[in-house]
């Protein structure tokens, strides 16, 4: 597996879903951070090959968090059996002494029974891997396998004890919520002007107050894992802030400073004003799953806040209105659907849970732009553009898809980009919509732009795995892309998933499982017929017969 800090706008969109949603159930709300961390670690750690289950013992589990193994075993665990979100067995060895835990995330677990492969925390075997390894990479104890391999200690894997797991849950979430620059998405609206935006934002990313979060910045700035930029205005006050993510940025070959100069202070004297995590929280936090714009866009760089300019107007009472909230880029595969996901107001005062009592470690398909001839098209740069003429740098000048086909196409966007020719663009929207009609009839209107875009995600998936790069990208989407496969009768099956619900198709499953007891009926007549043949033999002959019986019946069906 390649670099985990190098991960798609795809992959890290999935990843932020489903760490949000699993910190947004209703079990975790109000829970401390410590809890909260350690139900994410578990979920990374489920293996699909134990049914989402991971063994871990409490010592192993408290160098993840931060804490002490006693802290784990009295506070951590038994909260997160009580609020339900950990089940959990003992594992015994054959003397029967106890040497471990047999544990598992209830609401990732139901989520993978639940059949529905869209939801947030019905993670795949290859995100479950990736999203393993980013975090080793952030802030795993480090360990030597038995095999003789080595796993490194992560970035914060010294930074324990009190607010460590506040600072590991922190960075985690803002790596999910970087692009591949490495530049934090700021959060957009009003914000507490004592604070500043990057506070506010990292605020809202845990659901603590802007004091906290401006706390947390400072702590991992010490950590040499982030800086904090402002840029100087034309009146001579620091007024754009901007944060970069310093691993993101390296682990995709952008040059950064190592010193970080100036921006050592920039949030030294926020810290020392803060009144105490004590501090209520003053904004309404509501992370949101789907949304607006995708990492990259909008308020990455150049959000203003005012944190500097705060001393020349008057006191006036600490009145915010709460800010647009922190939102993943639509159309992406795993992503939420509606509702608010909120996390609970809660202030860093729980970062903890009080004090330590006796206190003194199969690849995605990458379909980045920042390499040209890596990702899904096989020619040069382009440059996408929207309508006024600004635009992002991607990989000529094709104008972005329609705005009701953005979300749509986003998963496509470099292969959209290949479309330098108005014929073919028009051709490609008009295929687009006459397949999301088609999809509205089945999963709704509010649900088919999101159906139809995990269905793009996989055809990309599937053509960058067994087919390479993608030379005609008209012919691509019109025939591949775009088209809904039905692999039986039912005409809500596509892909062997059904269009309204999600779930496996049950046609497909029975012709699945047809098919497989025929092959085994004939292997075993075959073996009992061919005793002494060797086995590529009684393969030939079995496959023979396979091809002879199919034929009859496709025959005995038309005839």
């Amino acid at each position: 597996m390649g670099n985990p800090l190098q991960l798609t706008e795809t992959m890290r969109t999935r990843l932020l879903a489903a760490v949000r949603a699993l910190l947004s159930d209703p079990g975790l709300k109000d829970a401390d951070d410590p809890v909260r961390l350690a139900a994410v670690v578990l979920m990374a750690k489920a293996k699909v090959a134990t049914n989402y289950r991971a063994t871990i013992t409490a010592t192993d589990l408290g160098r993840w968090v931060g804490l002490k193994p006693s802290r784990i075993g009295h506070h951590v665990l038994p909260q997160l059996r009580d609020r339900g979100v950990l089940g959990s067995n003992e594992t015994v060895s054959a003397a029967g002494r106890v040497t471990g835990l047999e544990c598992w995330v209830v609401p990732m677990y139901r989520a993978q029974h639940g059949g529905d492969r869209r939801h947030a925390l019905a993670l795949s075997r290859v995100e479950l891997v990736v999203l393993l390894a980013l975090i080793e990479a952030l802030f795993a104890p480090g360990w030597n396998h038995k095999d003789g391999r080595v796993t490194p200690p992560g970035m914060l894997a010294d930074r324990t004890g009190r607010g460590a797991a506040t600072d590991r849950l922190g960075l985690l979430l803002m790596v999910l919520s970087s692009n591949a620059k490495g530049w934090l998405q700021l959060c957009s609206g009003s914000v507490n002007t004592e604070r500043g935006r990057p506070a506010a934002t990292v605020a809202r990313l845990l659901g603590c107050s802007p004091a906290g979060g401006a706390k947390v910045l400072s702590r991992l700035q010490e950590q040499d894992v982030l800086s904090v930029d402002r840029r100087d205005t034309a009146s001579g006050l620091n007024a754009r802030s901007r944060v970069r993510l310093l691993p993101v940025a390296k682990a995709h070959g952008i040059a950064v400073r190592e010193a970080r100069m100036a921006a050592d202070a920039v949030f030294s004297d926020l810290a020392v004003t803060a009144s105490g995590d004590l501090e209520a929280t003053v904004e309404a936090v509501t992370p949101v799953v789907t949304g607006i714009q995708g990492i990259g866009e909008g308020l990455e760089a150049n959000s203003a806040d005012h944190a500097d300019a705060a001393h020349l107007h008057a006191s006036h009472a600490s009145v915010v209105t709460p800010g647009g909230s922190l939102s993943l880029s639509s159309g992406f595969s795993g992503e939420g659907r509606g509702g608010n996901h909120g996390l609970p107001d809660r202030a860093c005062v729980r970062e903890d849970g009080g004090p330590l009592r006796g206190e003194k470690p199969k690849k995605s398909p990458s379909i980045s732009s920042e390499k040209p001839g890596l990702g899904p098209v096989a020619d040069g740069p382009v440059r996408v553009v929207d309508g006024a003429g600004q635009g992002r740098q991607q990989r000529g000048r094709v104008p972005l898809p329609p705005e009701d086909l953005r979300a749509v196409l986003a998963p496509v966007d470099l292969v959209w980009a290949r479309l330098d020719r108005t014929f073919a663009r028009k051709l490609v929207e008009a295929a687009a919509r006459s397949e999301l009609k088609r999809v509205e009839g089945f999963a709704g209107r509010t649900d088919a732009a999101q159906v139809l875009a995990d269905r793009l995600v996989r055809r990309l998936d599937e053509q960058l795995r067994t087919g390479g790069p993608i030379t005609d990208p008209v012919g691509w989407l019109l025939a591949r892309g775009l088209p809904q496969r039905q692999q039986c009768g039912d005409a809500r099956c596509d892909d062997r998933m059904l269009l309204d619900t999600g779930r496996d198709c049950p046609r497909c499953e029975d012709r699945q499982a047809d098919r497989r007891a025929q092959r085994h009926a004939v292997a075993a007549a075959v073996d009992a017929a061919m005793p002494g043949a060797s086995e590529d033999e009684r393969r030939a002959a079995a496959d023979r017969q396979l091809h002879e019986r199919v034929t009859a019946q496709g025959w005995a069906r038309e005839h």
